[in-house]
């Protein structure tokens, strides 16, 4: 690990999204819970710190925990962070590292660069202008609606600002992408990637209650996982494995479900089943409770219908527990896990009907869903599906 203080120094960037002029008032009331945010938010307004490696490194308050491969993190003294994300091409060693992810690509698979291409919609070691701006509108949403109704901040990302990343760097980013990228007619890396930079790359700034370690990363089942395995131990800051800090995995899992059921309370899913990545997924989990890529969610608004609102609700379920299922019954997946499955929906619906008896207002889609248990519950979840099947067609 590099533990220099030369690993950082900060670059002048335009400023294309401020939470301060997006949502004052969202940032008034996130100062107020946590009033370190102000003043990284001040040190930082007219620059953006940028490492000098995609290793995990550590400068003073600035720290890369292994395992995360687009972002650092800046430690405030509250043991809270400020995570940038995206500055990994202004890095000396980010072209090594862009080679290694294909030296390294597996018989049978995409390579890594291929992957986040065609399957994540996102560049490989890098954060895009679009992602970002989506980001940070979406979170920002979702962060307003649960402080109001809540009256505290998620354990989620709550953006802060969005930097636009110079021509000259994008430049060199696709050049040393380039020729590493699948280019057949049929399906193309290369064209998918120029698409997703049309409108230039971004870093992404953004506060976390906490330390935003990922579960995938103990588990090593996502791409730049640190070579360790999953314990009841976390990684310090710094990703130095000889200063462990106790971690309760049950109170991991708590705490998962009962944001879970804080989304849904506050009207919202956490995702539909159509998305390139989402907040429940084990490489977004995290280990405090917490969820990150939080642009994932959906307002129940938007979702029409009983069909695909009882859809979005079994995605939801089937995302959290497949995500518990690997981290409690590793080895046994196969075995216990449709009893996981009703174990995760019995818990939720249990919180939420305790919700409900506390006068929480829930949708009515889902009230129905609550009041129905056992076979009924089966027969409901056919009618809704037979019901969507033989709807008329309109011309």
């Amino acid at each position: 690990m590099t533990t220099a203080v030369e690993s950082l120094r900060t670059h002048p960037l335009e400023i294309v999204w401020d939470l301060q002029t997006a949502d004052s008032s969202l940032l008034a009331r996130v100062v107020t819970h946590a009033p370190e945010v102000a003043e990284v938010m001040s040190q930082y307004r007219n620059e953006c710190p940028v490492a000098h490696t995609c290793e995990p490194f550590r400068a003073g308050p600035f720290f890369r925990p292994v395992g995360h491969a687009r972002s650092f993190c800046f430690s405030t003294p509250r043991c809270t962070t400020v995570a940038f994300k995206g500055t990994e091409p202004f890095s000396a060693d980010f072209r090594a590292h862009v080679r290694r992810a294909w030296l390294d690509r597996p018989l049978l698979e995409f390579s890594r660069l291929d992957y986040f291409a065609l399957e994540e919609n996102e560049v490989y070691l890098a954060v895009t202008v679009e992602e970002a701006l989506t980001a940070a509108d979406v979170s920002a949403r979702f962060v307003g609606d649960y402080e109001r109704h809540f009256g505290r901040l998620p354990k989620t990302p709550i953006p802060l600002r969005v930097f636009r990343v110079p021509a000259d760097i994008c430049a060199a980013v696709i050049e040393s992408s380039k020729s590493l990228l699948s280019d057949r007619p049929q399906l193309s890396a290369v064209r998918r990637t120029s698409a997703l930079m049309r409108n230039g790359l971004a870093v992404y700034m953004y506060y976390y209650p906490g330390i935003p370690i990922r579960a995938a990363h103990a588990l090593r089942q996502f791409p730049g996982a640190f070579d360790g395995q999953w314990e009841k131990r976390e990684m310090s800051l710094q990703g130095d494995a000889s200063n462990e800090v106790e971690f309760d995995i049950d109170a991991a899992i708590s705490g998962w479900l009962t944001l879970l059921c804080d989304i849904l309370e506050l009207g919202y899913f956490p995702t539909t089943k159509v998305h390139t990545g989402n907040c429940l997924q084990l490489q977004n989990v995290v280990t405090d409770g917490g969820f990150c890529d939080i642009d994932s969610v959906e307002p129940m608004n938007r979702v029409t219908g009983t069909f695909d609102f009882f859809d979005a609700l079994l995605t939801a379920v089937s995302l959290l527990q497949e995500t518990i299922t690997s981290v409690m019954l590793e080895g046994n997946e196969k075995v216990l896990g449709n009893l996981s499955w009703v174990a995760v929906w019995q818990e939720v619906a249990a919180q939420l009907r305790q919700r409900r008896a506390n006068n929480a207002a829930l949708d009515p889609r889902l009230e129905q869903f609550l009041e129905t248990s056992g076979m009924n519950l089966l027969r409901l979840a056919t009618n809704t599906v037979s019901d969507e099947r033989e709807r008329p067609v309109e011309s």
